[in-house]
């Protein structure tokens, strides 16, 4: 499954997708969109852009984590701002 998405914030163009690997089912039974194998089952590829830094970012994280993609994002983007800030 993939899921994309844009939105506005504050004014920036935020751009975010998540990956998500397909659940374990034979070739046959994946979806068309997504061929077997592009993804591992059990991991999700998160990309963003952080624009305030000019920054294409991408993070591999446990399926598991997926509720968290958010808190995630966040977190990395305070790191970001933090470190623009030394």
């Amino acid at each position: 499954m993939r899921l994309l998405s844009s939105c506005r914030l504050l004014g920036c163009a935020l751009a975010v997708a998540l990956s998500v690997g397909a659940c374990a089912r034979p070739p046959s039974a994946q979806h068309p969109g997504n061929p077997a194998g592009s993804d591992p089952p059990d991991r999700c590829i998160h990309y963003f852009v952080d624009v305030e830094s000019k920054l294409s970012i991408s993070m591999d994280y446990k399926r598991a984590s997926l509720q968290d993609w958010k808190r995630i994002e966040d977190a990395v983007r305070e790191v970001l701002k933090r470190s623009r800030s030394v």
